[in-house]
């Protein structure tokens, strides 16, 4: 029969397998699939080491009660490893809508140069050049602007407005406008700060209540 003590000692145990995930979810990180389920696994093996156990865990049983320290170090290296890689993966497919909406944006202004210049002026302006500078033209976009609606999206949409800032020459870029469609709380109050919004050019227009976009 399993003692007080020991059944305290097992609890402890199992809460220390599942610290990792829930670390991970407070700092408002979905756990990756392999770290909930090592620690699943680890709190499975756990309870049925106890409950085999003649002494609750603490002298006989499948595993001996010395080597859950290396067991939980090794836990710990994996599942903290895993997260990194997760999570790193996840902000490189966020950049790519960020950086293919810089280079629609390039063509974009590419087509507009390459249009004014071929522009023919009739015989009855001479003052105006077929090759004329493009300085001299009365239309010459210099600036854009990029819109991003966001509705919860949170981490993806600060990683979103990180890449689309860095990977835009900052004389091309002129805002990046990011419409909050009823994130609760904001994400003025999360993750684009007044700081962040100043440093990353960033102009956020809120809906109040969800509306779709």
């Amino acid at each position: 029969m399993a003692s007080g003590s020991g059944f305290g000692g097992f609890l402890l145990r199992v809460a220390l397998l599942g610290l990792v995930p829930a670390g991970v979810a407070i700092l408002g990180v979905a756990p990756s699939l392999p770290v909930a389920l090592t620690s699943v696994v680890a709190c499975l093996f756990e309870g049925l080491n106890f409950a085999v156990s003649s002494d609750g865990g603490r002298k006989v049983g499948i595993r001996p009660q010395k080597l859950f320290p290396i067991q939980l170090a090794f836990l710990y290296l994996f599942q903290i490893w895993w997260q990194m890689i997760h999570t790193m993966s996840e902000g490189t497919l966020m950049q790519a809508p960020a950086k293919q909406a810089v280079e629609q944006a390039a063509a974009f202004l590419e087509v507009a140069k390459t249009t004014t210049e071929a522009h023919v002026y009739s015989e009855a302006e001479p003052e105006f050049l077929v090759d004329a500078p493009m300085e001299t033209l009365a239309w010459h976009p210099k600036t854009i602007s990029v819109v991003l609606p966001c509705a919860e999206e949170r981490l993806y949409a600060f990683k979103t407005v990180q890449s689309v800032f860095e990977n835009t020459p900052g004389d091309v870029l002129h805002e990046i406008v990011v419409v909050d469609d009823g994130s609760e709380p904001p994400l003025s109050a999360t993750h684009l700060t007044p700081e962040v919004q100043e440093k990353y050019k960033v102009l956020i227009k809120r809906h109040e209540n969800t509306v779709g976009l």
